[in-house]
Protein backbone atom coordinates (compact mmCIF):
# COMPACT_ATOMS: atom_id res chain seq x y z
CA UNK A 1 0.00 0.00 0.00
CA UNK A 2 2.08 2.93 -1.25
CA UNK A 3 -0.63 5.37 -0.13
CA UNK A 4 0.70 5.12 3.43
CA UNK A 5 4.13 6.24 2.22
CA UNK A 6 2.52 9.06 0.25
CA UNK A 7 0.55 10.16 3.31
CA UNK A 8 3.71 10.20 5.41
CA UNK A 9 5.47 12.24 2.71
CA UNK A 10 2.60 14.76 2.77
CA UNK A 11 3.01 15.10 6.54
CA UNK A 12 6.75 15.63 6.00
CA UNK A 13 5.98 18.39 3.47
CA UNK A 14 3.66 20.09 5.96
CA UNK A 15 6.28 19.81 8.71
CA UNK A 16 8.93 21.34 6.44
CA UNK A 17 6.76 24.28 5.39
CA UNK A 18 4.62 25.21 8.39
CA UNK A 19 6.36 26.90 11.32
CA UNK A 20 6.21 24.78 14.48
CA UNK A 21 4.19 27.45 16.27
CA UNK A 22 1.46 27.22 13.61
CA UNK A 23 1.34 23.40 13.34
CA UNK A 24 -1.87 23.06 15.36
CA UNK A 25 -3.51 25.57 13.02
CA UNK A 26 -3.28 23.33 9.93
CA UNK A 27 -6.89 22.71 8.89
CA UNK A 28 -6.82 21.58 5.26
CA UNK A 29 -4.26 20.10 2.91
CA UNK A 30 -5.29 20.26 -0.73
CA UNK A 31 -3.82 17.87 -3.28
CA UNK A 32 -4.04 17.56 -7.03
CA UNK A 33 -4.08 13.88 -8.00
CA UNK A 34 -4.06 12.75 -11.61
CA UNK A 35 -6.55 10.11 -12.64
CA UNK A 36 -3.70 7.99 -14.00
CA UNK A 37 -1.31 8.58 -11.08
CA UNK A 38 -2.03 5.14 -9.66
CA UNK A 39 -3.29 6.51 -6.33
CA UNK A 40 -6.36 5.13 -4.57
CA UNK A 41 -7.78 8.37 -3.19
CA UNK A 42 -9.93 6.73 -0.50
CA UNK A 43 -6.92 4.80 0.74
CA UNK A 44 -4.76 7.94 0.71
CA UNK A 45 -7.38 9.83 2.73
CA UNK A 46 -7.51 7.00 5.27
CA UNK A 47 -3.73 6.76 5.48
CA UNK A 48 -3.39 10.52 5.92
CA UNK A 49 -5.81 10.32 8.84
CA UNK A 50 -3.65 7.60 10.39
CA UNK A 51 -0.41 9.53 9.69
CA UNK A 52 -1.57 12.65 11.55
CA UNK A 53 -2.88 10.89 14.68
CA UNK A 54 -0.87 12.05 17.66
CA UNK A 55 0.72 14.93 15.76
CA UNK A 56 -0.03 18.67 15.89
CA UNK A 57 -1.72 18.18 12.49
CA UNK A 58 -4.38 15.80 13.84
CA UNK A 59 -7.26 18.13 12.94
CA UNK A 60 -6.11 18.52 9.32
CA UNK A 61 -8.36 17.28 6.55
CA UNK A 62 -7.07 16.06 3.20
CA UNK A 63 -8.95 17.47 0.20
CA UNK A 64 -8.23 15.84 -3.14
CA UNK A 65 -8.93 17.39 -6.53
CA UNK A 66 -8.90 14.76 -9.29
CA UNK A 67 -7.35 15.99 -12.53
CA UNK A 68 -6.41 14.39 -15.85
CA UNK A 69 -2.88 13.06 -16.12
CA UNK A 70 -0.23 11.74 -13.73
CA UNK A 71 0.07 14.69 -11.31
CA UNK A 72 0.47 14.23 -7.59
CA UNK A 73 0.99 17.63 -6.01
CA UNK A 74 0.39 19.35 -2.69
CA UNK A 75 -1.39 22.50 -3.83
CA UNK A 76 -2.02 24.31 -0.55
CA UNK A 77 -2.05 24.06 3.21
CA UNK A 78 -4.78 26.08 4.91
CA UNK A 79 -4.14 27.44 8.39
CA UNK A 80 -6.45 28.92 11.02
CA UNK A 81 -6.43 32.70 11.20
CA UNK A 82 -5.43 32.35 14.86
CA UNK A 83 -1.62 32.17 14.96
CA UNK A 84 -1.81 30.18 18.20
CA UNK A 85 -3.79 27.51 16.36
CA UNK A 86 -6.63 27.67 18.85
CA UNK A 87 -9.32 28.26 16.26
CA UNK A 88 -11.70 31.15 15.96
CA UNK A 89 -14.95 31.38 17.94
Amino acid sequence: MHELGLAQSIVDIIRANVPAGRAAGVREVRLRVGETAGVLVESLEFCFGVAVVGTPYASAVLVVDRVPGHDLQVVSVELDDDPAGGGTP
